[in-house]
């Protein structure tokens, strides 16, 4: 992917074009199997949208996680409320499962969002065209 190609650019302030490409290389070498082999049974268009949408989720996650104060417009650290006091200032959030070691993409809402395309590719339940 390049860097004109990133299009959740408009969340992120005072980011150059240098860090978002080195975003890209890191969760190209990361992601790599997911990005290029998940969605393969479909036909073009949705398989090449599914996987520029993980692809730009998955840098935006990195980018989130990397460079926090540059994010705009998202809670980069909300999950889920599930309850919460007010007097006693009591707060708990929903635990969400993750498969092992995709854990890291519960840490802000691009990786959750990521983490459910991926979860939801037709090579995870062993479903093929």
């Amino acid at each position: 992917m390049l860097y004109s190609a990133f299009t959740f650019s408009g969340n992120f302030t005072g980011l150059t074009p240098a860090v978002i490409t080195s975003a890209i290389g890191v969760v190209e070498s990361m992601y790599y199997g997911a990005i290029t082999y998940f969605w393969d049974s479909l036909p073009d268009p949705p398989r090449s949208n599914n996987r520029v949408n993980l692809e730009n989720l998955l840098v935006a996650w990195y980018l989130a996680n990397t460079n926090p104060e540059s994010v705009t417009g998202v809670d980069v650290n909300g999950l889920p409320l599930v309850s919460k006091s007010i007097g006693g200032t009591t707060v708990a959030f929903e635990h969400i499962e993750a498969p092992k070691g995709m854990e890291n993409l519960l840490s802000n809402p691009f990786g959750r969002m990521a983490l459910q395309m991926m979860q939801s590719a037709p090579e995870m339940y062993g479903i093929y065209g």
